[in-house]
């Protein structure tokens, strides 16, 4: 068989076997979810060209499908009782199945997948994000999103703060990154230069969100040119008629635009300061002042440390820097914070005016110390200070091993003589090795500024320890008068039920507990919060409310609590519905995660 005969033979099989074989499975999976055709977004590349000819080929050309539940929230029964609630269900294809940037407002639901667009004069491909919108159906008392439109936008987007829907318009704010590669240098002793082929380029688009005529996403506005050669969009936030942009390589352009008119955008003042920010914050409701973390940077746009700085935006034509603090400068060591690029991990307390961000601060071993953990600032328009510091960490021994939990407090009051105020060790009250997934993970801390509480999850002992285990929430009262244990929320299980310990007191040591291995394999992250004094807190297969001032226990609910069905390993497997029609179970025997 020669090369022709090949070719012909391959496509004559592939047209009447593979490719009906690949629709027939594709259908079959649809309907399997209980999904008609009108509810998905039209199947596409996700590339296109600016020449009338098929796209080229690359990568894959399915990778992902995105699918959208919806139920009506207040139709769940009680949370005494055992119930299914109805859900719609829609979606789109996708070119991965991890990396779709999801933005919600109240009306509409947007979803950014990045693509790429062939450019024909470059011979290249381009970073493209490819915008599909969808609209709430409450049509005839039902729950469900409707695929209106799509859009093709120049770039790929940060996150959902790139995202933003405000009087009928969606805007976006997308970067093309600078394309480098080998170009033909003189030099006799190289053959090429690495050098920039092609600029990079920051955009702001504006489309007009479709509506009862029409289902197109139509471009109605756009900037770009945005920032200097090389930079790239670090930080957006949108704020009604206005936003604020971060571009970064060298210096920090701090770029305020006015969006009053959705037609004619246009960039109102820029300011040129040191280093970047990663997450711009509204200082008020208004987004007269913003809130900036990020990197300070030494002149040729190395990142030196934190810093913290707030904006003065209320002349958007002269915008100012009123206040910056520098972690660097103060302690000598490089730091950063996850919430430069966490947004969950950021707190700020506008009534208090306190912000509570997550910090790192040198390296173990460092001459000048290590600290990891979180900071306290005040910050207002007369300043940012950051008096004391909370630390989550480990004790150690002489020999550097970790001994268990502890936690710090700190007094930066005088950054020049820091000291350490009060220290709380979990291993010496309780003689078991303890630790806690707020030293990693900073959505698992919580500090109430005004109460004064301090929230984690720990971990003490392990099962079958003499000295007993313990694995659940402990709170303590943080002040610069001390740290003291106030009491904890257990989610340890005993014979399949969670033990119903009133206070376990933290100094006289732990009640021993069985815990049992017949658990669901999937496992809830550590999060607690707080609202209106109730304390909730999640964990492992348990999610208890209790009253954080009487300590009483308002509500629990126990993912187990109807399990009798373990497998060899100790887990139950994943249950499937056999009625498709159902697709939320509420506190379910066997709960579909």
């Amino acid at each position: 068989m020669n090369s022709t005969e090949y070719v012909q033979n391959a496509t004559a099989y592939a047209t009447s076997v593979i490719i009906p074989s690949f629709i027939q499975r594709m259908v079959d999976e649809i309907m399997e979810r209980d999904i008609t055709c009108e509810d998905i977004m039209k199947i596409s590349l996700l590339r296109t060209s600016d020449e009338d000819q098929s796209v080229p080929e690359v990568g894959p050309l399915l990778d992902g499908y995105v699918q959208v539940d919806s139920f009506d929230i207040l139709s769940v029964p009680n949370t005494t009782q055992v119930g299914f609630v109805q859900a719609n269900v829609t979606g789109s294809f996708a070119p991965s199945s991890y990396d779709a940037t999801i933005y919600a407002s109240g009306d509409t639901l947007v979803i950014a997948n990045k693509g790429y667009h062939y450019d024909s004069a470059s011979k290249g491909w381009k970073q493209n994000t490819f915008i599909t919108s969808f609209s709430y159906d409450t049509s005839n008392g039902g729950v469900g999103v409707i695929p209106k439109g799509s859009a093709e936008v120049p770039g790929y987007i940060m996150n959902q703060y790139s995202l933003d829907i405000w009087d009928g318009h969606l805007r976006m704010a997308s970067t093309i990154g600078s394309r480098w590669g080998c170009q033909a240098s003189d030099d006799e002793e190289t053959t090429c230069k690495w050098t920039m082929l092609e600029d990079s380029d920051n955009f702001v688009s504006i489309y007009k969100l479709p509506n009862n005529q029409t289902s197109d996403l139509t471009l109605v506005g756009s900037l770009n040119d945005l920032g200097e050669v090389g930079e790239r969009i670090e930080a957006v936030r949108f704020m009604g008629d206005k936003a604020f942009i971060v571009t970064f390589l060298r210096t920090d352009p701090f770029y305020t635009i006015d969006l009053r008119n959705s037609s004619s955008p246009r960039v109102h003042g820029e300011l040129k300061i040191t280093g970047f920010s990663n997450y711009l914050h509204p200082y008020d409701a208004d987004g007269d002042f913003i809130i900036g973390i990020g990197q300070d940077a030494n002149q040729d746009g190395m990142p030196t440390g934190l810093q913290i700085s707030l904006f003065n935006a209320t002349d958007l034509s002269n915008t100012t820097l009123v206040h910056r603090y520098n972690v660097q400068e103060s302690l000598q060591s490089f730091s950063s914070s996850a919430a430069q690029y966490d947004p969950k991990a950021f707190r700020f307390l506008p009534i208090a005016k306190k912000l509570i961000i997550p910090s790192k601060i040198g390296y173990p071993g460092s001459v000048n110390g290590f600290f990891d953990g979180f900071q306290v600032f005040d910050v207002s328009p007369f300043g940012i200070e950051g008096d004391f510091i909370i630390g989550i960490g480990q004790d150690a021994n002489q020999d550097g091993m970790p001994t268990g939990l502890q936690i710090s407090l700190f007094n930066a009051t005088d950054l020049s003589n820091t000291t350490l105020v009060h220290r709380y060790n979990v291993q010496e009250s309780l003689q078991s090795f303890s630790s806690s997934a707020a030293q990693y993970d900073p959505k698992a801390f919580r500090f109430l500024p005004i109460a004064k509480k301090l929230i984690i999850p720990s971990k003490i002992g392990y099962p079958g320890s003499v000295n007993g285990f313990f694995d659940g929430f402990q709170v303590f009262d943080v002040s610069p008068f001390g740290i003291e244990y106030s009491f904890n929320v257990s989610h340890v299980v005993e014979d399949g039920n969670r033990v119903n310990a009133e206070e376990i007191d933290g100094i006289d040591g732990i009640e021993p507990a069985v815990t049992t291995w017949c658990w669901y394999s999937a496992y809830l992250q550590p999060r607690s919060l707080v609202h209106k004094g109730i304390l909730t807190t999640i964990k492992g297969h348990t999610v208890l409310a209790t009253d954080l001032y009487t300590r009483i226990r308002q509500w629990e609910l126990n993912l187990d609590s109807d399990n009798n069905d373990c497998s060899n390993d100790g887990y139950w497997s994943i249950a499937v519905p056999s009625n498709p029609e159902v697709n939320v179970d509420v506190a379910p025997s066997k709960p579909i995660i």
